[in-house]
């Protein structure tokens, strides 16, 4: 089950997108929301940007306890569900690198340098 959480309209890093510009980046949520991340016994949390009709961009994960001990099945679990998070940030690598929002100045920035991938340009077709 989703847990998600957004950040508030009346927050000082809310910013609103316009909408004069094409896929990926109209008909989402604003800005972005908060969720929780589990990847096997391991907890974490990240931001998201959560879009209506495509994949959702997400960021980094913050984990909030260490990692399992090398060679356990707790590990081997940990393993296999990273493996999907990160095939999913390979996929949709807008907010790579990235564990936090950015400024409105650096989306915007973000948003010009950005070039979609394979998977993304397959949805836009």
């Amino acid at each position: 089950e989703d847990f998600n959480w957004y950040l508030s309209e009346s927050s000082p890093d809310w910013y609103e997108e316009e909408f004069a510009f094409a896929y990926p980046f109209s008909f989402c949520s604003y800005p972005f929301s908060f969720c929780f991340v589990r990847a096997g016994s391991r907890l974490g949390w990240r931001w998201e940007r959560k879009f209506i009709y495509t994949p959702d961009n997400n960021f980094e994960v913050n984990w909030l306890d260490p990692l399992p001990a090398k060679g356990s099945s707790e590990y081997q679990s940990y393993i296999g569900a990273l493996q999907n998070i990160q095939s999913d940030m390979d996929s949709y690598p807008f907010f790579r690198g990235y564990h936090q929002p950015p400024t409105e100045a650096v989306f915007k920035r973000l948003r010009r340098q950005y070039r979609p991938s394979r998977e993304e340009m397959e949805i836009m077709e």
